[in-house]
This record gives structure tokens, sequence and C-alpha cells, in this order.
């Protein structure tokens, strides 16, 4: 009679080394790019108010909109290792057109990521992802239907058909960088100011 076998051994579950708590919108990119930077962490996403318009206009009021985002995140979700806030506004580039050197606005949408550790002390990170150039006319029609309460990015998804409203980017970059992956850069740009400030024993220098 042949021996039994051997009863086949679990596989290890990954070790949560921190918590990680995120403050946003809510899409599904927002928690997603996170989780691709803190792998081994244990990540919640919480809906915390930005206290900004829906369509955040300049780098000032989106930061703004991603600052208080953080401070509600921390009030809500106490004790984390680190917490994450993302809020995404529209910019207005003047941008020198070819040959003639007449400066033409134009509409790029980029996100601000703000980020603290738990036990640092009011040590925050800030870093800001590649911005994606908007179509004039998505802009437009977003100012129609009451932009700043209408965020243009949405109005792009609607006219080229997409499932997710809160992602064109993907679209717009040929399939190049989607809005996670764009999110997911500049997560990981704090996270390491935040690691270079540590080794350099609480200095930005």
């Amino acid at each position: 009679m042949a021996p039994a076998a051997a009863p086949r051994a679990r596989a290890p579950e990954l070790e949560q080394r921190c918590r990680v708590v995120v403050a946003s919108a809510g899409a599904r990119a927002e928690r997603a790019a996170v989780e691709r930077v803190f792998r081994q962490c244990r990540v919640e996403a919480v809906r915390a108010p930005s206290g900004v318009n829906e369509q955040p206009s300049g780098h000032a009021e989106t930061i703004r909109g991603a600052a208080n985002r953080l401070d509600a995140a921390k009030t809500l979700c106490p004790g984390a290792d680190y917490y994450v806030a993302i809020e995404s506004g529209l910019l207005d580039v003047p941008i020198p057109s070819v040959g003639e050197g007449v400066a033409v606005p134009r509409h790029f949408d980029t996100s601000w990521v703000l980020m603290e550790r738990g036990t640092a002390g009011g040590l925050r990170a800030a870093a800001s992802s590649a911005g994606v150039e908007l179509p004039a006319r998505d802009v437009a029609a977003a100012k129609d239907r009451g932009l700043p309460g209408r965020r243009a990015a949405a109005e792009v998804a609607e006219r080229a058909g997409l499932l997710d409203g809160r992602d064109p980017h993907a679209w717009l970059t040929a399939g190049r960088r989607d809005r996670e992956a764009l999110l997911g850069e500049a997560i990981a740009v704090a996270l390491g100011q935040l690691e270079h400030v540590a080794l350099c024993g609480g200095s930005r220098a």
C-alpha cells in the first residue's frame, strides 16, 4: 500500500509591515496606486473632504485640497504609519506655438500627492504627477456645464465613451500611462523624500 501523500504546505501570507491610510475622492486608481508602492502594507481608503472646488484650478488650490484631505484622514483614522492624500487639479499653462512663439494657453490634468509618516512629528512630503494635456474643447465643455463643479477629465472620458469617467489618461497617452501609473510615480517620489530625510537624520538637505 502506497504511503499517504504529505499534506501540501500552505503558502505563507505576506507580512503586512505597516498601515497606510489614503485620503482621496474615492477613485479606484488612487487606492491601487498606493498599493503599488506600499506592497507589503495594509492600505485603507477613506473619503475625506477636500474643502475646495470639485475641479481645483492651479497648484495652490489643488495642494490645499490635498492638505485638507490629509488633515481629515488623520482625524478619521488615527494611528496609521503613513498618511497619503491625493488631489487632482486643472492647470492652464501658456505654451509657445511653433514658429511664431505666441504663448497659447493649454490645459493639463495634474495630481498632487501629500504624505506624512504617523510618527514623523509633522514632516510632510509633496510630489506632483506628470501632467496630461486635456483637449481644449473638453475643458470648454466642462466650463459650459459648470466648471469648477465639473471635472474636465470626466468630460474627456464621457466624450471618448470610457467606462471609468475619472481616467481618460490612458486614452490620452495612447495607453502608455493610466492614472494609476502616474499617481504611483508621484507617490514613490513622496515616499522617497520621506526616506531621504529619515536617512539624513531629519534634515531636508
